[in-house]
């Protein structure tokens, strides 16, 4: 609050201020950002609201694309597999293909490297990883 108070006859650098605060402490609720503007510059209080609003959107989005993207790997790499154990083993019982479809990267992951050597469905699922 205080960089704020220093800040407020400084609209450039009191806007970077709201900027930083809400970049940095992405934890800061948006009530207590307006008390404090509030307090301290209230003619401000819209405009720099505004500016924070439009920071906590975009880093929603970036964390949406971020977890979309994810989510796409983990699609394709579990379409593979099961195109690649079709090709082996012809049919798959639906608990493999709900299995591999649920599954994560890094679960897809060992699955693919079992799946190199394995002459069976229980050699690659069969066991699972420890850590």
């Amino acid at each position: 609050m205080q960089a704020l108070t220093d800040a407020r006859d400084f609209p450039s650098l009191f806007r970077m201020l709201v900027v930083y605060a809400t970049t940095v402490y992405a934890g800061v609720h948006s009530v207590l950002l307006r008390r404090v503007i509030h307090k301290v510059k209230p003619e401000w209080e819209d405009e720099m609201l505004s500016i924070a609003a439009q920071e906590w959107m975009a880093e929603g989005r970036a964390e949406g694309k971020a977890e979309g993207k994810a989510e796409g790997k983990a699609e394709g790499k579990a379409e593979m597999l099961l195109r690649l154990l079709r090709r082996r083993f012809n049919s798959l019982p639906s608990g493999i293909e709900d299995r591999v479809r649920a599954a994560d990267l890094d679960q897809l992951d060992d699955w693919s490297d079992r799946f190199v050597e394995a002459r069976t469905l229980t050699e690659i699922f069969g066991r699972e990883r420890r850590h």
